[in-house]
Formats: C-alpha cells, structure tokens, sequence
C-alpha cells in the first residue's frame, strides 16, 4: 500500500515540473490572482546562454496563471522637425545597429513567430500573431508619408493603451473560465488528495475502476470547457488550441493547468504599461511605470513612446516629472546615477555598464 501512496508523491512533483514556466528577458510577467488583481513576477532564474528565464507558478491553486505582456520590440526615429523617419530594432541581429530607414522601400513580413525584413529575420517576438501583427504595423507605417506617420503611431499607441477595453476583456475572461477554474481545482483534489486517501482506506483493487472512470470523466469536461473558453476569449485564432487539448487528452496534469495556456495571451494587443494599471494594485503601478517612462527617456531616446507614457500617466494622476527625479543621495561620496536602474556612482561621469552603456547623470551631493 505505501508504494502505491509513494506513487502519488511522485505524481506531485511531475506535476510541479509542469507549473515551472519561462518567459523571454524582456517580457513582463503578471501573475493573476483572485479579483482580476495581479502582482508583478520577481523572482525568476535566468537560463544560461538563452534570452528566456524561469519562474515557479502556484501548484496548489490552478487558477492563479501569468498574463504576459510585450512591449514593441523597436522604438520610432523622428527627424528635426518630429516626422517618423525610421524605427531602431531593441535587438538587432543581421543588419547594422538595426536601425531601419523609411527613406529606401523595405518588405515586411513574418514567419511563424520572427518579424523579417526583406526575407531576413530582425527579432523574434512571443507568438506568432504578435509577428503578424509588427510586420502588417511597419509596412502600413512606411507607406504613409512622413508627416502622417506621427498620427497613424498615436491613434496605435491609444488603441493598446485603453485601460477600459483591458477591465472588459478581464471580466470576460473571468466569467469564461470560471467553470473550467472549478474543474481543474477539482480534479487537482480529486489527484492528490481524495484517492490517496481512498485507496489507503479501502485499497487500489476495490477502487481502481471508479477512480478511473471518474478521471476520464474530468478529462472530458476539462476538454469541453477548454475549447468553449479558447473559442469565446479568441475566435480568430484557428491553430494553437489543438494542441493544448491532445495535451490535456493525454494528461490529466496538463488539465490541472488548463487555464495557463489560456491567460498567457489574454492581453497581448495591450501596452504593458496600460496592463499594469489595470491589474496591478495602486501602490505598486508608480513604480513599474517609472521603469517604463525611463526606458524610453534613457534607454532607447524614443521620443514619441516618452510622450505617449506621459500624456497616459497623467491621466493616471500621475506626475511624470516626480518619477523622472533623481534619488536622494546614498552617502556624501555620491556624484552621478544611472537614470535607468538608480545606482548612484562616485564617479564624475561614465556609463552603467548593467543597463548597456547608459550615461550617469549628475546627483546633488550631499552638503556636509
């Protein structure tokens, strides 16, 4: 009998090799709770030589999933004058410093999920539809005359900054899955602690065909329940779900965590920023978006996305110029930060190696 029991712990920890999920560098992770609230993911373990990194989700509750959220993988190079000449690629891999001119004819297009440039690949998004979607972006940006690219960008960044759309497809997505979260959690203890429990009380011989045919029966509902949620939160999307269904046929671990392979795209039409503000808690939005407003100010020197964060920010109550000052200084040797992460330097002048060559900005020193 303990050997049957044993299996049951080994069972357990299959099952918590499947809650391990990754996620690429410079994706945001929101890990969803209850009341459509999240908290950002922040503990995670890079993997040696790839761009993705590791996080645990909650084994013991199969609702609580991640929502993740991309951000564009390249900023917009304006002129003197403010028209969109160009954009820069975050990553560039092929072509020089990836920066794109709108002055010479490029193709646009993608291929499963990498975005190319004249049949060469330029980065690789999360899924393929975001592919899809970059590439139909910079080919309609580019036929645009100069001077209408600016309006064609701000129409695009108020599109997937709609706080209110983001709550209305939340609550949707809450009331699709709120059957298939019932099941999973059900078959969760229906695994791991009814039949223990009942094969150590009446044994595995007695029980092995009830427990059997319930199994098959919670398989069955997970898949129905499965496929009218998927259908319901993405009707557009004709491939990728058949695949999560033979899994879930298959598994009846991969059941448990039905609703992870549902909520990762829930919200991948949105600007992480807008998704922060609308499933982060009040006191934690500042300052993911003080990393966001940095970015664009420090790191990349995106004009039009530094606009775009401010004008939403202070639609948020929020004062742009309080998250952009500089920290209190740490001890009376300071003399420049790093505008990006805050570390504050004894140095004159220089750069942040960790944030890629970011340049220090001076810090008012402390009078003594």
């Amino acid at each position: 009998m303990s050997e049957v029991l044993s299996l049951f712990f080994v069972l357990f920890l299959v099952y918590a090799l499947q809650c391990i999920a990754a996620a690429p560098t410079d994706t945001s992770v929101f890990l969803l709770g209850s009341r459509l609230r999240a908290r950002l993911l922040r503990h995670s373990w890079l993997v040696m030589g790839s761009r993705y990194r590791l996080f645990l989700l909650n084994p013991f509750l199969p609702s609580c999933s991640a929502i993740y959220a991309e951000g564009l993988p390249f900023s917009f190079v304006t002129g003197s004058a403010g028209e969109v000449n160009g954009v820069q690629i975050a990553t560039p891999t092929a072509f020089d410093e990836g920066r794109i001119d709108f002055k010479e004819l490029h193709s646009f297009a993608s291929r499963f999920k990498e975005l190319l440039l004249d049949n060469s690949p330029i980065a690789t998004l999360r899924t393929e539809r975001r592919a899809n979607y970059f590439a139909t972006f910079l080919k309609e940006l580019q036929s645009l005359p100069p001077l209408e690219r600016r309006a064609f960008i701000d129409r695009e960044l108020r599109r997937i900054s709609a706080v209110d759309a983001i709550r209305a497809r939340l609550e949707l997505f809450s009331h699709c899955v709120a059957f298939l979260s019932s099941l999973s959690f059900s078959l969760f203890l229906f695994l791991f602690v009814l039949s223990p429990v009942a094969i150590y009380s009446f044994g595995l011989r007695r029980l092995w065909v009830g427990l059997l045919l319930a199994l098959v029966f919670y398989s069955a509902l997970i898949l129905w329940a499965f496929r009218r949620a998927h259908l319901r939160l993405y009707p557009k999307k004709t491939s990728g779900d058949i695949q999560h269904l033979l899994t879930i046929a298959l598994s009846p671990l991969a059941g448990i965590r039905a609703i992870d392979s549902i909520a990762s795209d829930l919200l991948e039409d949105f600007h992480p920023v807008a998704i922060a503000c609308a499933l982060l808690p009040e006191s934690d939005f500042p300052q993911f978006a003080q990393r966001e407003l940095r970015r664009a100010k420090f790191l990349t020197c995106d004009a039009i996305q530094e606009r775009f964060l401010t004008d939403f920010l202070v639609t948020q109550n929020l004062d742009p110029r309080l998250l952009l000052s500089p920290p209190h200084p740490e001890d009376v040797r300071s003399r420049t930060y790093c505008p990006l992460c805050l570390t504050q330097y004894v140095l004159e002048e220089g750069v942040c190696h960790d944030c890629g060559g970011v340049r220090l900005q001076p810090l008012t020193p402390i009078k003594t």
